[in-house]
């Protein structure tokens, strides 16, 4: 780490030392900043993970790639940034037309205004001739015209794609590469940003994809809009991860050829679901390689995502080969999610090949990049497809397929079988020889190597001999299971697994070669050791079981009585409040009440006999008068209080005449004293002076009729 600094920290003052020389002077300042720019930069390491992911999502799938060098010849680029620009483009175009033969290329230098080198095909004299004319540009030194070189460079790519050159037969792939600070040197600074965003949206809706290098310090974040990629000028493009295109490919197929017509089988997976647009380009490419031949072409997946229609991953035969090439570009939908479910897919693919009315011999191009959920399944369908006459085509991508797999689910075909590295290797794949007849078979030699013989009804090596009893050819034509067994079992000649072990008397194996009944018991009953359905022990003390197994009391009750859970005969209900049972159930008082009394139904303790009137019965049932009188009086048969007849010695018996003789006489005494009030007022009315007096001295007086009489005289309250 430390040398990588020390040798960037001399880069630097070189840079500087090399400024000062040759363009207007730079400050320490300046070279400061540049190397605080060059430590953001991402190392090789960092830069080729985040391709990877650039790769995946934004790469370039249409092909071939269309390649606009954008050089920035400024004033806000310095000389010695120019030439460091310049070098970069002499590499970027080196490195691209060798990995691409098909590529096409071209330069724009813009400054106040562009100058342009065409965009087109070079041959490697061309290219040499290409790299004189860069290292021979010169720096304009003006304002900056970046919108306007962005905007040429869209309109030269977009009027340069040609639908015959391109691999999908519709377009091609278009890359802009711009190699600058990201700096403007105008007053009109933020007018120029704004429109140089606007260009670089509109050409990435036209799918192209932009790369920015920049030689020195530059604006990031101006760069980060305009592009996908930002890269520092030293750090070559890695083309092989942004550009899904092949390094070359083959002719198209000659019109005399006859050959088969092809049902390509895609078996989805994860892993090619993230590939799918590459997959889409290659298989329109195919389809066109076949446009000049009179044979059809089809496409089908399988999809177990509900979303996706049943006609919408698969194409039937087809033999216009550009409206194929259309549908696969314009209508095939790949699912969201992958399955591996090979024989499915093989079958559905037989399906459609049994129902096409034009008789002609087919293939079956199987495409896969990993192994299928049940290889013996997938076997058995490739072997129907032969049994057909359909022959087979295997193209394997990666190394997720093993050979072991691939001999068990073709039974040990192998004779056309593709392996490449990834999905852009397919391109060069030269698949003529193995579809395309001359005579009565295929274009490939029939010799096959031992112990293959040559098939001519499916134009493959194929083993000599057939498998008996389930079983399927290895690599060495020998006939094997197809399957291994579990631990504890072991294959008999039909490719069973059988269990090794034996059973005792009255049981057999299951699946995992446990010996266990063979019966199974209803009713709640369950297997003893000797495989006999018995009732379970679960009754509690006292119970037995019946034939049902149910839990019943030995014993019954009497009548009126019912057996609770612990078999005791009770009755079966309780009496109301202050009522016991008898023996018999019955509800009855409890016998609390006097010898005197007898119960009610409410078990209450009343008299037997009622009072005459007048009269209550006292605690005895005795019929008595409901109060009591004073002690001095006695009760008389009425319940009357009445005194008695004689009084004690030294004791009367007050006369009840004597009192009544008493109160005439305060009658008549309080009669007369009324009568002389009376006539005293009559007489002293008369006269005025006497109303005067009295009115004064008689005001408040009442008068006799208002006064209260006397009070008579106190009658004795005791009889004595």
């Amino acid at each position: 780490m430390l040398l990588v600094q020390l040798v960037t920290s001399f880069v630097l003052i070189w840079t500087c030392q090399a400024g000062v020389a040759s363009h207007e002077p730079q400050t320490l300042q300046t070279a400061l900043n540049l190397f605080d720019w060059l430590s953001g930069v991402s190392s090789n390491a960092v830069i080729s993970k985040s391709v990877d992911v650039q790769y995946h999502d934004r790469a370039v799938t249409k092909c071939p790639p269309n390649v606009m060098f954008v050089l920035d010849g400024s004033d806000s680029v310095s000389p010695i940034g120019f030439t460091y620009s310049k070098s970069a483009l002499v590499r970027e175009i080196r490195s691209v037309t060798q990995i691409f033969s098909d590529v096409h290329i071209g330069v724009i230098l813009f400054g106040s205004v562009t100058e342009e080198i065409a965009i087109g095909p070079r041959t490697p004299k061309e290219i040499e001739s290409l790299v004189d004319q860069v290292n021979k540009l010169n720096q304009p030194r003006t304002t900056t015209a970046f919108s306007s070189a962005l905007r040429r460079a869209r309109t030269l790519l977009l009027a340069h794609s040609n639908t015959t050159t391109a691999y999908n037969g519709d377009q091609e792939g278009n890359i802009i590469v711009i190699l600058s600070d990201g700096k403007t040197n105008s007053q009109n600074n933020y007018d120029i940003k704004r429109a140089t965003i606007q260009e670089a949206k509109m050409a990435q809706n036209a799918e192209m994809l932009i790369i920015s290098l920049s030689p020195e310090e530059a604006d990031l974040q101006f760069l980060q809009e305009i592009s996908q990629v930002v890269q520092e000028h030293r750090t070559a493009i890695f083309w092989l991860y942004l550009v899904a295109c092949p390094a070359r490919v083959i002719p198209s197929v000659s019109k005399d050829s006859g050959c088969r017509d092809l049902m390509f089988v895609v078996d989805l997976s994860d892993s090619m679901i993230k590939q799918k647009e590459i997959v889409r380009q290659y298989l329109a490419y195919i389809a066109l390689r076949y446009r000049h031949v009179t044979n059809a072409v089809g496409v089908v997946m399988y999809s177990s995502d509900p979303s996706v229609q049943f006609n919408d991953t698969r194409i039937e035969l087809m033999e216009d080969k550009y409206a194929l090439a259309d549908k696969i570009r314009s209508h095939l939908k790949f699912p969201s999610t992958g399955a591996i479910n090979s024989d499915k897919v093989i079958l559905e693919s037989i399906n459609i090949l049994d129902l096409d009315a034009r008789s002609r011999p087919n293939t079956l191009v199987f495409l896969t990049d990993g192994p299928p959920l049940d290889i013996q399944a997938t076997r058995q369908a490739f072997q129907s497809a032969q049994l057909r006459g359909y022959s087979v085509l295997i193209l394997r991508v990666g190394t997720s397929l093993s050979d072991t797999d691939l001999n068990q689910m073709t039974s040990g075909l192998t004779g056309d079988v593709y392996s490449v590295n990834n999905f852009t290797e397919l391109y060069p794949l030269d698949l003529e020889r193995s579809t395309c007849q001359t005579g009565n078979c295929m274009s490939i030699s029939t010799e096959c190597g031992s112990p293959f013989k040559f098939d001519k009804t499916t134009c493959s090596c194929v083993c000599p001999n057939e498998c008996p009893n389930n079983k399927i050819h290895n690599a060495n034509c020998s006939c094997v299971c197809p399957n291994k067994c579990p631990t504890g079992r072991v294959q008999d000649i039909n490719c069973n697994c059988v269990c090794t072990n034996t059973c005792p008397l009255g049981k057999q194996q299951d699946a995992y070669c446990n010996c266990g009944c063979p019966n199974i018991c209803q009713n709640g009953r369950a297997l003893d050791s000797n495989c006999n359905c018995v009732c379970p022990s679960t009754c509690s003390s006292g119970k037995l079981q019946d034939a049902n197994c149910n839990c019943l009391c030995p014993n019954t009750c009497l009548s009126g009585k019912v057996q609770d859970a612990n078999c005791n005969c009770v009755c079966p209900s309780t009496c109301s409040s202050g009522k016991l049972q008898d023996a018999n159930c019955n509800c009855v008082c409890p016998n609390t009440c006097p010898s005197s009394k007898l119960q009610d139904a409410n078990c209450n303790c009343i008299c037997p006999n009622a009072c005459e009137v007048g009269k209550i019965q006292d605690t005895n049932c005795n019929c008595v008068c409901p109060s009591e009188c004073p002690t001095d009086k006695n009760i008389d048969s009425n319940c009357n209080c009445v005194c008695p007849k004689t009084c004690p010695p030294g004791q009367w018996l007050p006369s009840a005449l004597i009192d009544k003789k008493a109160r005439q006489r305060q009658r008549h005494q309080r009669n007369q004293r009324n009568i002389k009030w009376r006539r005293r007022r009559k007489r002293h009315m008369q006269s005025a002076t006497w109303m005067a007096q009295t009115g004064s001295r008689y005001k408040n007086t009442p008068s006799p009729t208002d006064r209260p009489p006397p009070p008579l005289m106190k009658l004795h309250s005791m009889c004595c």
